[in-house]
């Protein structure tokens, strides 16, 4: 869909909004719009279509663990009121810390088993959709290293920092995947970056598993000689899309093969080289796995929305 620049007064340019979206969304002169900042691109968005998606929750004592997960995912499916009832009033706890990790998130109303969670909108002008993945980019970069230093020098005493990271980078791809629906994303540019911020989730959460249940343990077996290339090419490729991000450089079809050929190879390599030793465990494959294809959908999200060269 295309739209003609119009200009008004010595300084201002317009374009008209279609009129479908104005009759569906229930758009009337004088209404507020959002405008946000995506790179190249402008999101319009209106507030009041996003401000009263409500739902009730109720919780047991056997959901604790899971209290977290579902909330992450009632807010980022866009919900801004979540009224939840409890029958153990010791998950009030559980509930608080999970409200925390949700930008924009907090509790009005509480009593001993029963709360609400309100979403308010979040100042999203400024922005950059770049600036957040650089930095989960640069977080993801910093605990390989912590991991890979440990691996080293045998001493794994970083656990409480490793988690803490995962953390933080978890609450930023709620926030991201939040945005992604209520903007309704084009189909190609949303599904990739869903895939890349889920695989990062699951690489944390086997970094801390390979960390906790495997270095940890009372006879840690750890072949650093097969391990360093997987590093080695890990911090190479997080290098790579650094500096891609940071430069907004166009993903050309040509790059992009040369790309997605090194993925093969890396493939080729931790066949032939990792699953047949048995001091290399489950957890770090794992990770290993989803940080190629948080690469490989990485490549094809910058792919959707830069334009590449030949």
């Amino acid at each position: 869909m295309k739209r003609k620049v119009n200009r008004v007064g010595q300084n201002t340019l317009t374009v008209s909004l279609p009129v479908g979206w104005v009759r569906e969304n229930n758009v009337a002169v004088g209404d507020e719009l959002t405008v946000d900042v995506e790179g190249p691109s402008l999101v319009v968005s209106k507030d009041k279509i996003r401000a009263y998606k409500s739902v009730d929750v109720h919780f047991t004592k056997e959901s604790r663990r899971y209290i977290r997960s579902y909330l992450g995912r009632l807010y980022r499916n866009g919900h801004s009121t979540i009224r939840i009832s409890f029958d153990d009033s010791a998950l009030l706890k559980t509930i608080k810390e999970a409200t925390s990790n949700l930008i924009g998130a907090d509790i009005i109303d509480m009593d001993k088993k029963v709360c609400t969670v309100k979403v308010f909108p979040v100042e999203e002008g400024t922005t950059d959709t770049d600036k957040y993945l650089a930095r989960m980019f640069n977080t993801l970069r910093y605990m390989f290293g912590m991991v890979r230093e440990d691996v080293e020098t045998g001493m794994f005493s970083r656990e409480e920092d490793l988690t803490e990271l995962r953390n933080n980078n978890w609450k930023v791809m709620d926030y991201l995947l939040r945005r992604t629906f209520l903007q309704k994303l084009p189909y190609d540019q949303a599904s990739a970056l869903n895939i890349m911020l889920f695989a990062y989730e699951k690489i944390g959460t086997n970094l801390l598993g390979f960390y906790r249940m495997y270095l940890e343990s009372a006879n840690p077996k750890v072949n650093t000689r097969k391990l360093k290339p997987v590093f080695d090419r890990i911090d190479a490729a997080l290098d790579w899309f650094m500096k891609v991000l940071a430069n907004k450089d166009p993903i050309s079809p040509s790059r992009e093969s040369r790309f997605r050929k090194e993925m093969r190879d890396f493939h080729i390599f931790l066949y032939n080289e990792l699953h047949s030793d048995k001091d290399i465990d489950h957890p770090f494959l794992t990770m290993v796995y989803f940080t190629i294809e948080l690469m490989d959908s990485t490549v094809s999200y910058l792919h959707t929305y830069k334009i590449g060269g030949s």
